[in-house]
């Protein structure tokens, strides 16, 4: 629009600044001096032009190769053979079954006695033992 308005356009130069400095900072940022940041516009668009061209097309090619050699990696290791799969209902209803009668012996000792109470633990102590117990038979 400038260059095609030529004289036309009324101009004014502006006493804005250019450079601030922001006070009061922590960090070990390389470019923090004494607690303080100096930053200028064009200094700014300079970093976020070699950022944008430089820095982010280099990240994303590395993002890109690690991703691949992760999916490599992986199917080199055969590491889906390792993922949990459900167990059938045969051997699930074995382990209940087996749970059940572990549990039955611990708390119902006696089978013929129908009035007898469960000694079911109440404190993390005697669950440790509870388990314990479960495990050795």
């Amino acid at each position: 629009m400038i260059i095609l308005g030529g004289a036309s356009l009324n101009r004014k130069i502006s006493p804005a600044t250019l450079n601030i400095i922001i006070e009061n900072l922590m960090g070990d940022y390389v470019r923090i001096q004494d607690r303080r940041l100096s930053v200028s516009i064009n200094e700014f668009g300079e970093r976020l032009h070699r950022h944008c061209t430089q820095i982010m097309p280099g990240f994303q090619q590395y993002q890109t190769l690690r991703q691949e050699l992760i999916a490599a990696e992986c199917e080199n290791l055969r590491l889906e053979t390792y993922q949990a799969k459900p167990l059938t209902s045969f051997v699930r209803n074995k382990l209940i079954n087996e749970a059940y009668c572990l549990l039955s012996k611990i708390i119902w000792p006696n089978k013929w006695v129908q009035s007898a109470k469960p000694k079911v633990p109440t404190d993390e102590l005697a669950a440790a033992d509870f388990a314990a117990r479960l495990w050795r038979q």
